[in-house]
C-alpha cells in the first residue's frame, strides 16, 4: 500500500469500456460539450485516466469475469 498522509480525489474505473462503441463516440453522445481532449484516447480505452490512482494507491483494475 502506498504511504500517504493526505486525501485525494481518485477515479476508480475500468481500463476499457465494454459498451460496444469507441470512447470518443460515447463521449460525444453523452458529453457533447467536450471539445478538447487532454490525452488521446484510442478505441475503447477509458477517457478517465487511472494514472493518479495507480501512482497513489497502486490501483490496477481487474478484467471483468
Amino acid at each position: 500500500m502506498a504511504n500517504s498522509e493526505s486525501s485525494y480525489a481518485l477515479f476508480i474505473n475500468a481500463t476499457y469500456s465494454f459498451l460496444g462503441d469507441d470512447s470518443k463516440t460515447l463521449t460525444r453522445l453523452f458529453f457533447p460539450e467536450i471539445k478538447i481532449w487532454k490525452n488521446m484516447v484510442k478505441g475503447t480505452e477509458s477517457p478517465v485516466s487511472l494514472d493518479k490512482a495507480k501512482a497513489l494507491i497502486e490501483f490496477e483494475p481487474e478484467p471483468p469475469v
